[in-house]
Parts: C-alpha cells; structure tokens; sequence
C-alpha cells in the first residue's frame, strides 16, 4: 500500500507472491510520477548503520536469519531456510548478503538470489521504540530475535 495524504490519494496492490514487487514498484511509479507528479522520497547515498544493536539471530517456522557486521561494520544477513523448500527448490546458497541501509530508521534492503526484488527489512522492538530489537519483519512476516 502507499499513500500520498497531500493528494488525498493511495492505492494498494494485493497478492500473495513476493515476485509481485517489481509490478508493485512500477505501478507505484506510473501512478504516483505519472499521474500526481510525486515520488518517494530519495535515499542519501550513505546512511549510518547500527553494527551494535541489529546483529543476531532472528527466526519464524521455516527459516532463520543471522544478521551480523562485518570489519566495515557493515550488516550482513546470511538466510537458512530450515525446512525442505530450500532442497526441493534447488535454492542457492544465502550467505552473507549485504543489507543497504534506506532513509527510514532500522530498515535495509534485503536481495536474495532468489528474488527478483530488493525486499525491506525493518528491525523494531514493539514495547520499547528504539531499544535493541526484538524482531527483523522481512517478506511479510516477523522473524523473533532468539538471542537477546
């Protein structure tokens, strides 16, 4: 879903495949460019990162997410899918995938080998807003952190 308030203007695509995002992106486009002559607002080109508090493990049923910081203190996620689909899919390895930091707090883009997307990835604590979170919400579900 996205909005524009000022316009009074918003729409939303839904469907149930992650491929769907690059349609998502380019209707967002068109409609929003094309039509209204607005546009998401633009990324700096770098961005500070939080090596300290966003490191760990975080998982739901059927995958794990280890996110780490390299020596450039860049986040890193490395992603073991821990049921069948990974085997049965003949999926590449996941490992140590870079997490490019966009404008908005505690979110990174995420591109698996898998996907034809960057997807988001938002880090939060729901109880405590700014405190070392205690969930990574990556292609439409939350992940737990299990090492806190």
């Amino acid at each position: 879903m996205r909005v524009a308030p000022a316009e009074g203007f918003g729409f939303c695509l839904q469907t149930n495949v992650e491929s769907a995002l690059s349609l998502y992106r380019e209707l967002a486009a068109w409609l929003f460019g094309q039509r209204l002559g607005v546009g998401p607002r633009p990324d700096p080109d770098t961005l500070p990162q939080d090596s300290v508090t966003h490191p760990g493990r975080y998982e739901r049923e059927g995958l794990i997410i280890d996110v780490s910081a390299g020596d450039d203190a860049a986040l890193r996620a490395t992603l073991e899918p821990t049921d069948d689909i990974a085997q049965t899919e003949d999926w590449p390895p996941m490992v140590n995938l870079p997490l490019q930091p966009v404008a908005r707090d505690d979110s990174f883009l995420l591109k698996l080998p898998i996907a034809d997307a960057d997807l988001l990835a938002v880090f939060f604590k729901p109880d405590q807003p700014g405190a070392e979170p205690s969930y990574v919400h990556y292609g439409g579900r939350a992940h737990r952190r299990v090492n806190c």
